[in-house]
């Protein structure tokens, strides 16, 4: 049995899911953009952010306790299961001693590029027996779990079938507690119930009709509970957690995707042979697009904007040597040209942060800005 029928069977027979509602979007600030996912143009990522326990500090005497989800989504023309995992060593609001409120802001999964197709998600807290090592198997699970989402997918689902047998040897220990969860799918379909789109997503131990909807608010993050957004308070009924699918058209930080950092340093390595010239120069753009547009993980967009940062750093690099021909020989201070630094023997091999060379050199990450392929040419330098 899978690991993910094996949880979603678990919370059907504990019973565990009651109230399951989506937070209207005109009930949460910061408002939240609420336009439907879009096919290879976007990406999503997918937090816990807020949970509320009654009993917590017994609860934890007894159990080790650990946020578990899967998610099922298309990649690469495939149907792909990521588990996800994370115990109190992750997770700061899961140790002992708690408040009852935790607030999480834990990022579960992404970002990662939407393909199409359904999307399909289950998120449970659930606690081990502490004596059954369950802290100790959690710990070491959550690790592994980290690797396998919130990078490079390409490399992460190397981890993931490791991920999902060790987890299924959890849901067969017979001492495992689920406390609160929910399963639920989504698709961009025109037929579809429930479209892909933004959300903030609230489950409550609670049944349907003893919770009004309309009283539901979120305000950065966290869940309040009240007849209008400016006389409303904390919901503290019952156990609660709040979690949030977010939309991003660009990805924030392409320094989790490895394949572009290899690119980068390759080819600024060609410069690093060959020297400071324009020959050399236009072969490394060449090089850098040609890896960049095999990388599955990043919309058309976000190449083009990576091929773009580039080229205006290698073209910024030749005019400040012509401006300035000692900076081949000398370190400057300023980040903006540090971050450029031709010397071959001051070219870092520590990770480049693409985003911030992005940002300096006004590279505009826009939605609409992205070049067509057949464009390319015209980046080289003359």
């Amino acid at each position: 049995m899978s690991a993910i029928k094996q949880c979603k069977d678990l919370l059907i027979k504990k019973n565990v899911q009651r109230f399951y509602k989506a937070i209207p979007s005109d009930h949460v600030y910061p408002k939240i953009e609420d336009d439907a996912f879009t096919e290879n143009e976007c990406y999503f990522r997918v937090w816990i952010t807020e949970m509320y326990l009654e009993n917590s500090r017994e609860f934890y005497k007894e159990y080790s306790p650990m946020v578990n989800a899967f998610c099922r989504f298309k990649y690469q023309n495939k149907l792909q299961e990521i588990p996800i995992i994370a115990g109190s060593n992750q997770i700061d609001g899961l140790k002992g001693n708690l408040s009852n409120v935790i607030h999480l802001n834990y990022k579960l999964l992404g970002p990662l590029k939407y393909e199409g197709g359904t999307f399909e998600i289950l998120i449970g807290l659930f606690g081990l027996v502490s004596k059954d090592y369950g802290k100790e198997l959690i710990d070491v699970l959550s690790d592994i779990s980290q690797l396998s989402c919130q990078g490079e997918l390409q490399i992460g689902l190397n981890y993931a079938n490791l991920l999902k047998n060790n987890i299924e040897t959890i849901f067969g220990i017979e001492d495992i507690q689920p406390r609160i969860g929910l399963h639920d799918s989504f698709s961009i379909s025109v037929n579809s119930p429930k479209k892909f789109r933004p959300f903030y997503g609230i489950v409550i131990n609670s049944e349907e009709d003893k919770v009004d909807l309309n009283k539901l608010w979120v305000k950065e993050g966290r869940l309040l509970y009240g007849d209008n957004f400016n006389n409303a308070k904390p919901f503290k009924e019952k156990d609660y957690f709040l979690f949030y699918i977010e939309k991003l058209n660009n990805h924030d930080n392409f320094n989790s995707i490895s394949s572009v950092d290899i690119a980068w340093k390759n080819s600024e390595n060609i410069m690093k042979i060959n020297g400071l010239n324009k020959e050399s120069a236009n072969k490394a753009i060449e090089q850098f697009k040609n890896s960049i547009m095999w990388i599955n993980d990043l919309t058309y967009l976000d190449k083009t904007m990576l091929i773009e940062t580039f080229r205006t750093s290698i073209k910024r690099k030749l005019d400040l040597i012509q401006i300035c021909p000692d900076l081949l020989v000398q370190k400057p201070e300023s980040r903006i040209v540090e971050s450029m630094i031709i010397n071959p023997s001051m070219i870092s091999d520590e990770t480049i942060d693409i985003n911030s060379i992005a940002e300096e050199l006004s590279v505009p990450f826009e939605k609409g800005k992205a070049v067509h392929f057949d464009q390319f040419e015209n980046f080289f330098i003359e």
